[in-house]
């Protein structure tokens, strides 16, 4: 958690192993901007270089992170922003 928290706030890119619900294990590069708690997990919310669009990874299917030395200072907040918009636009009113 401490690494992701620094990553965020630093803008720094990471590589990460993910192994997905069905056990199937990739690699991705993403540009880490929130964290989400949840009652019985934590999200990571970041920009997936390989998919080109925002992913939500639950850090317990993290295998391993670490910082890249690549950044994308100044671009979080923007990323931050869009993505807000694309949960709101997915978002049912009730």
């Amino acid at each position: 958690m401490k690494a992701l928290r620094l990553a965020i706030r630093e803008e720094q890119k990471l590589d990460i192993r993910y192994r997905a619900k069905t056990g199937v294990d990739s690699t991705r590069i993403v540009l880490p901007l929130a964290l989400i708690f949840y009652f019985d997990n934590v999200l990571l919310v970041a920009w997936c270089e390989l998919r080109r669009a925002f992913r939500h990874f639950r850090i317990d299917r993290m295998t391993s992170c670490r910082a890249t030395g690549d950044t994308f200072v100044g671009e979080g907040k923007a990323l931050r922003e869009e993505w807000d918009v694309t949960q709101r636009s997915s978002t049912v009113e009730t």
